[in-house]
């Protein structure tokens, strides 16, 4: 879980409902971003939901949901993130996400080449 264009520094996950996690991010520049976030439900296959909390969102809290759907022999990944009204805040996620879809699909192709 992490933009293109940034590595990795930090992580700390307890991936239980109620538990927390933290991912922090470091850009070329040196800029450091921190996403932190509470496990409001886990329900292995279908559903992960948490709150987030980012450097960008300042104190505006959001809310993460992502379901999973069988279709024939592929998933379908929906994801939802309700964010505070604003066209940036909405922007930089929408970019975000995108790009940790992205290599996501990257990840699972190159998982299926080395089978």
């Amino acid at each position: 879980m992490r933009p293109g264009n940034a590595d990795v520094v930090y992580v700390e996950v307890h991936a239980v409902v109620g538990g927390t996690f933290r991912i922090d991010t470091q850009t070329k520049d040196g800029s450091v971003f921190v996403h932190t976030g509470k496990y409001l439900e886990i329900r292995r296959p279908e559903k992960l939901s948490f709150t987030w909390n980012s450097t960008v969102l300042g104190d505006q809290p959001s809310r993460v949901t992502i379901e999973f759907y069988e279709q024939a022999e592929n998933c379908l990944m929906v994801l939802l993130h309700d964010l505070p009204p604003d066209d940036a805040i909405f922007e930089d996620h929408r970019q975000g996400w995108g790009t940790v879809l992205d290599l996501f699909e990257e990840y699972q192709k190159k998982a299926e080449e080395d089978k």
